[in-house]
């Protein structure tokens, strides 16, 4: 009986431990949750409470550790700029991050947080300091030695987990504020991780310096015949639409057709696209080039008609231009834009029924009335069709009662009535 009993006493113990453990990970999971919730409502205090109260209710992870760091570093951020308070949160971060390194060695997370509260510290440290003139010029001197340990711990992250762009990204902003040519590199590598262009917002700014642009668009490069998750035509159409978005558009182009062609198909979007720089560069014979081949490969395509259309206006060809925008429009027909310009388009054409009846559609699509109706007014002046004008000027104001310009448009035109 005595052998029958320990067993099974010992499998009762065993379960209620299991019991325990699971007990405790899921309170200590209910208050990383209540900590999160928190920290994103911006009560950072509460929130290190919360997780300080996980952290003891689970004592052998690493999560919570983190969270609590992370609340005192939100802290630490709301307090006044090298104050010593501001300095003790933030090392009392620090404390709580290596806590979680010492029970996880490996833990990327915690070396990136690491990394990112000693470069606030040398920040704080630097505003607590009086400013002495002598060393000025002495760039070096101005370092702190968490600067360095700020970098290591980066380092460190990227070591464990080399394809997180977030903590290459940062390592490179920490990099290039020292003047550190590494951190070239660095933005090579963020763009190489994520080719994508327009997902970074550093790049997106105007003052962005030309040394970091060109090693991110080197980066983007890198990353071609790689089998990337993004295809190589996806990554050089981003890198068009950058160098588009900085008016370089000689690059612009040349790249857009290195996409044209990195693609098992060739995409009319893409010459589309490539016709439209023409236009607007005012190089009609390869714009038309570049929109014939998008209608051959997509003949039903409304922006490559709109851009022949435009292309055949600019060049005085209105039949032809009335031609492409007829089918821009007729192709995407509650498009205000492309209605607007085949109106215009007739009215350049001095083609006054057509003109009407054109703006007269606009006025009805989504957006369209007060444009339109002022342009539909306009050119029955022009034309002295004084009557309709002001049936169209009339109703503009009825909608839009305290627009001055519509009141003294409606008495100037009733007044050109009155005999």
């Amino acid at each position: 009986m005595t052998r029958g009993r320990v067993p099974l006493a010992l499998l009762l113990s065993l379960f209620l431990g299991y019991a325990a453990v699971v007990a405790l990970r899921t309170a200590a999971e209910a208050r990383r949750g209540a900590g999160e919730a928190l920290l994103w409502g911006g009560d950072a205090e509460g929130a290190a409470a919360q997780f300080a109260r996980a952290a003891a209710l689970d004592p052998l992870g690493t999560v919570a550790l983190v969270g609590e760091g992370d609340a005192l570093f939100e802290e630490a951020e709301l307090s006044r700029l090298g104050s010593a308070a501001q300095i003790d949160l933030l090392e009392q971060a620090l404390a709580k991050y290596r806590r979680a390194l010492v029970r996880n060695p490996g833990d990327p997370v915690a070396w990136a947080q690491v990394g990112r509260t000693y470069r606030s510290l040398a920040v704080a440290h630097r505003a607590a300091r009086p400013i002495d003139i002598a060393r000025l010029d002495a760039a070096t001197s101005l370092r702190e030695p968490e600067d360095a340990l700020a970098i290591a711990a980066l380092l460190r992250a990227i070591e464990i987990e080399p394809q997180n762009y977030d903590y290459v990204n940062f390592l490179a902003e920490m990099r290039y504020a020292h003047g550190d040519p590494e951190a070239l590199v660095d933005y090579r590598r963020g763009t190489r991780i994520l080719p994508r262009l327009l997902r970074h917002p550093y790049l997106q700014e105007r003052s962005v310096p030309s040394d970091v642009m060109q090693a991110a668009l080197q980066g983007a490069r890198d990353a071609l015949g790689t089998g990337n998750v993004v295809p190589d035509m996806k990554i050089l159409e981003e890198i068009s639409l950058y160098l588009a978005s900085r008016e370089d558009w000689e690059a612009a182009l040349a790249v857009n057709l290195e996409a044209i062609h990195a693609g098992h198909t060739s995409p009319a979007w893409l010459w589309t696209r490539q016709g439209i720089w023409l236009v607007q560069l005012g190089r009609g014979a390869e714009a038309r080039q570049a929109l014939t081949e998008a209608l051959r490969l997509d003949p039903e395509r409304p922006s490559a008609h709109l851009a022949l259309g435009r292309l055949e206006r600019a060049e005085g060809n209105l039949d032809a231009a009335i031609a492409s925008l007829g089918k821009a429009r007729d192709f995407a027909p509650h498009e205000l834009g492309f209605q607007m310009e085949l109106a215009r388009t007739f009215d350049e054409a001095d083609q006054l029924d057509a003109a009407e009846r054109e703006y007269e559609r606009a006025m009805h699509l989504p957006g369209g009335a007060v444009a339109a109706t002022t342009a539909l007014v306009s050119l029955l002046s022009r034309h002295g069709v004084f009557d309709r004008a002001l049936v169209h000027a009339r109703r503009l104001l009825e909608e839009h009662p305290n627009e001055p310009a519509f009141r003294q448009q409606v008495a100037e035109l009733t007044e050109r009535l009155t005999f």
